[in-house]
């Protein structure tokens, strides 16, 4: 997983800038797909059964913190 959040980072600023809340999935340090929900994202992805991926809410950080707390 060390791998898919590189490459996450990596692509952080694209990312916020052309699908800011979206859903992004990654698995073994690639980009594997991004939709507007998690359903549709694992569709596109058709991820391996059994592999282990890196799902992330495409948010800014200050976003983000806000959710530790709910």
């Amino acid at each position: 997983m060390d791998a898919d959040i590189e490459a996450y980072n990596k692509l952080e600023k694209k990312l916020l800038e052309e699908h800011h809340g979206e859903i992004a999935i990654f698995c073994g340090g690639r980009l594997l797909a991004i939709a507007k929900d998690i359903k549709e994202a694992f569709k596109k992805a058709n991820v391996p059964e059994g592999a282990e991926i890196f799902v992330k809410e495409i948010l800014k950080p200050e976003e983000q913190a806000g959710l530790l707390f709910l």
